[in-house]
């Protein structure tokens, strides 16, 4: 799990992996909770801000199928963030599916990573 956080002005931008129980779940694995907790104390911390959750897939598999799992995928992690105080009103979850792959699966080293993500 990787988190990259950039504040500037009233924009706060993370990059976060988060870590999912199961291949093509929207289930978040406890040991992500760690640093979405994180996200929730700057949210609380600066409640001027906003936050857009994009979820992502891989390239494998069918388009819309991927589609829907991004989306599903970010509307987890919004609904973490809203049970743990962050207001509805400041959160915009977007699936990206395969439109803007997290990875490339077109090597063999990017499928193994890949793999080991879910």
């Amino acid at each position: 799990m990787d988190i990259d956080c950039l504040t500037a002005n009233l924009i706060t931008l993370f990059n976060i992996r988060l870590l999912y129980s199961l291949i093509r779940t929207q289930v978040i694995k406890k040991s992500s909770n760690t640093i979405l907790n994180e996200v929730v104390q700057e949210k609380k911390d600066n409640p001027a801000y906003k936050l857009d959750i994009n979820g992502h897939t891989d390239s494998r598999g069918f388009a819309d199928i991927n589609l829907d799992l991004s989306l599903r995928r970010a509307v987890a992690v919004m609904n973490y963030l809203i049970l743990n105080g962050i207001e509805v009103s400041r959160l915009h979850a977007k699936g990206y599916g395969q439109i803007i792959p997290v990875a490339n699966n077109a090597t063999a080293k990017r499928k193994s990573y890949e793999q080991n993500l879910r």
